[in-house]
């Protein structure tokens, strides 16, 4: 090997040597940071998949050995130092995505939701290796909205005027 190959090599080397050293501690940050349990709030609906809203994210989720398809409108980190995306992106590999638990009563409410109707679910979620499990807090209907016109439906009803 010559002088000139062998440079090249050691600075080859250096350099992927500092790359990877200075990336394992943003790994094991967000690593920490997922292990904990994040509080979050969960817009979505049991059931199949409906063209509107459009989804965050679609899981299948477990309780006890039933799997359920849970699609998600709005996911909101209420505490933690993540963002939603990172979670989304975090469950995407697994499939069931996560079990549910927590209070026996909001877990029931949960589940006996009308598929398509959307329900708010506030609660822990936590990832890590070994264990990925949202436990429950609260579970909320999500009132029925009133449609407002948007601005076409006004300006229609302006020119029929």
């Amino acid at each position: 090997m010559s002088r000139r190959t062998r440079r090249r090599f050691l600075r080859t080397a250096l350099a992927v040597l500092l790359l990877v050293q200075a990336g394992a501690p943003l790994a094991e940050a967000q690593r920490r940071v997922l292990g904990q349990p994040i509080l979050v709030r969960i817009t979505g609906y049991l059931g199949p998949k409906h063209d509107k809203p459009i989804l965050v994210t679609s899981w299948k989720v477990t309780r006890d050995r039933d799997i359920y398809d849970w699609h998600v409108v709005k996911l909101d980190v209420l505490s933690g130092n993540t963002a939603y995306f990172n979670i989304v992106t975090q469950l995407d590999f697994y499939s069931p995505a996560f079990s549910i638990a927590g209070d026996d009563k909001a877990v029931t409410a949960f589940l006996a939701t009308p598929a398509g109707e959307m329900v708010v679910v506030i609660g822990y979620l936590r990832i890590d290796a070994a264990l990925r499990v949202l436990m429950f807090d609260t579970v909320e209907p999500l009132p029925a909205t009133t449609p407002t016109p948007g601005n076409r439906e006004i300006h229609m009803a302006r020119r029929k005027q």
